[in-house]
């Protein structure tokens, strides 16, 4: 029978040294094998079978999420599910522990419930400081999100990713807390939950990239349309433009818009009417912004253009949905919804998971 201080040992950089209790406790104990991908996983805290340890298996829990302890290289590669690639020891993956995010409140959740997102390759990725920043970010969540998010430090290496994800979790945890509710009206829809994600993610682009973009809420004109119907020579009536929930556009590139929102009422809403409307509406402010770009850059070639996309994002009922637009060939666009999510009010933890999830797509 293994102990389980066998295979965690303590950061000598934090300089906390390991309970005695882990040296009594067995690996058999705090870890159970998944039944269909036969790797070992964390058993959820309120397990039955740990009670009689009290707190000391969440306690290491955290402790690891935190980095203040860490898992044995050798043991690593019995914590990856069978169908993935084994991580080399110069390599160490903290793969399962990311899958099996645990709170006290909410049972475990795979990454198997959720579509394969940049981001979530990204961090996979990326060295083991910045997934245990996501795992003592979320897997310590619970319905009063702010206060964990505020007692979590930037770190240094990756400061945007930490901006981004903690602006994410502060926008559920306004809107978990229903004062007023987005039932009320589609304002507060808009400034609870969807603006601050937006200006999120704006910021990250701004941090990850050199194109400056900024994000511009409520009932803004869709310079692109005013500026392709100039074009045409219809008249432009200002009081009647196009305006949409939301823009985010690049300062860097004369202002050209990349994105818009568009939300059907308020949380909730089911105008179908409306939502129907929304989707064709947002389509045509796809093309404009796509011809004004085309207009802009006069001298790309076709293949370049083929690879931009333009993003709307349409908030309905209780669902974002993402569309997209891709020039293909011979005048001829896909539109197509690349994404969808349902924001679930009482559900926080997944709804900011699946919500960074979203916004990095």
């Amino acid at each position: 029978m293994l102990p389980l201080s066998a295979v965690i040992y303590s950061n000598p950089q934090c300089n906390v040294k390991l309970p005695q209790k882990p040296h009594s406790i067995t690996v058999a104990v705090v870890f159970a094998v998944h039944p269909t991908d036969q790797f070992l996983h964390w058993k959820r805290s309120f397990d039955p079978s740990l009670a009689v340890w009290q707190c000391a298996p969440g306690q290491l829990i955290q402790g690891i999420s935190k980095g203040t302890f860490e898992i044995q290289p050798f043991f690593l590669p019995l914590c990856a599910p069978s169908a993935a690639t084994s991580p080399s020891p110069s390599s160490p993956s903290l793969r399962s522990f990311v899958n099996h995010l645990t709170t006290d409140n909410s049972p475990a959740m795979t990454f198997a419930d959720y579509k394969p997102k940049l981001f979530r390759s990204s961090i996979r990725d990326k060295n083991d400081e910045i997934k245990r920043f996501i795992e003592s970010l979320l897997d310590t969540a619970s319905s009063d999100l702010e206060e964990n998010v505020e007692n979590i430090g930037n770190l240094a290496k990756y400061k945007s990713e930490c901006r981004f994800i903690k602006k994410i979790v502060l926008a559920v945890s306004n809107m978990h807390k229903k004062q007023p509710p987005m039932t009320y009206s589609e304002s507060v829809f808009n400034y609870t939950l969807l603006f601050p994600c937006l200006s999120a993610t704006s910021s990250f682009l701004n941090d990850t990239n050199t194109v400056e973009t900024y994000f511009t809420p409520g009932e803004e004109p869709l310079r692109a349309m005013v500026e392709q119907l100039t074009m045409i020579n219809l008249k432009v009536d200002n009081r009647k433009s196009y305006k949409a929930d939301g823009v985010i556009r690049s300062s860097k590139m004369n202002d050209l818009e990349v994105l818009l929102i568009e939300t059907a009422g308020s949380f909730q809403s089911k105008d179908e009417y409306k939502i129907s409307f929304d989707n064709i509406k947002g389509m045509f402010a796809l093309l404009a912004m796509a011809k004004s770009i085309a207009d802009y850059f006069s001298h790309a070639s076709v293949e370049t253009f083929g690879k931009l996309k333009l993003y709307y994002v349409q908030a309905s009922d209780e669902y974002l949905r993402l569309w997209p637009i891709q020039y293909i060939s011979n005048g001829i666009c896909k539109y197509n919804r690349e994404d969808k999510l349902k924001i679930r009010v009482d559900e926080p933890l997944q709804t900011a998971k699946e919500l960074v999830d979203f916004f990095n797509a």
